[in-house]
């Protein structure tokens, strides 16, 4: 689920229902109820647009977003770490949700709660920085070089003689989707 961290006061059931849906059906229904189909403008103001770059880790704030009518919310949960005994599982060809436990997630992996990103989508570049506010990942996940730089990173934050490696022995895997639109949603 997209979290927009929004302010509404007042909201009827209906509303409610709307605001859980994921982003793909949050757009969707804002471009009905500008249409005017399904629903009637309510009044509700969003005061604040937040995205998760990679499932699980901090989340930005965004100053604006350009979003299309049954698009996932750019960038949010484009990224996921995948635990390596589900490897086989993920076909990035392939639109398919996984349960968030196969992912390393911070509701497993609490420790992943202290890192903080900041993240490109137009360059890919991410960048993490501890508690004491010290980069301690700079790299570009657009490249073979760059992801496996991230790999390595987290691996060894999480620890990786605790992590359940695949049968090639891979520990994780950080993965993103070739099909337009899919994001790694809860």
């Amino acid at each position: 689920m997209l979290t927009l961290c929004t302010r509404v006061h007042k909201m009827t059931d209906r509303q409610v229902a709307v605001a859980a849906l994921s982003a793909g059906a949050v757009i969707a229904a804002i471009g009905d109820l500008l249409r005017g189909l399904r629903l009637r403008p309510t009044g509700a103001v969003v005061t604040e647009l937040c995205r998760y770059p990679i499932k699980s880790l901090s989340r930005e704030t965004l100053d604006s977003v350009v979003v299309a009518a049954e698009c996932a919310f750019p960038g949010d949960r484009e990224w996921a770490i995948l635990r390596g005994e589900h490897l086989h599982e993920h076909d990035p060809t392939r639109s398919r949700w996984l349960h968030k436990a196969k992912f390393h997630v911070a509701m497993l992996d609490e420790q992943l709660s202290a890192l903080r990103i900041a993240y490109s989508a137009d360059t890919q570049r991410l960048e993490a920085r501890d508690q004491a506010d010290k980069t301690v990942l700079d790299t570009v996940l657009g490249t073979d070089d760059g992801r496996q730089k991230a790999e390595r990173y987290f691996a060894e934050f999480l620890g990786t003689e605790r992590l359940n490696c695949s049968a090639e022995g891979v520990p994780l895997r950080l993965v993103r989707s070739d099909v337009p639109g899919h994001c790694f949603h809860n």
